[in-house]
């Protein structure tokens, strides 16, 4: 039987990735298999754009 365990609050900064991620690890470590699910427009938005400086930087050092 599984669970699903959700983290939510419309509020930023309160630590729900590091709950969820701290959660993650300990269960795993208990031997749960975890799949950790992140929906946080924000953080997506942040590691793109971090992704397109990453291209251009590199295409820039060849």
């Amino acid at each position: 039987m599984g669970y699903v365990v959700t983290v939510y609050s419309s509020k930023g900064g309160v630590g729900k990735t590091t709950l969820s991620t701290n959660m993650g690890a300990s269960l795993s470590h208990k031997g749960y298999k975890v799949l950790i699910i992140v929906q946080d427009i924000v953080i997506v938005h942040m590691q793109l754009c971090s992704m397109k400086l990453m291209n251009i930087f590199l295409k820039k050092l060849e």
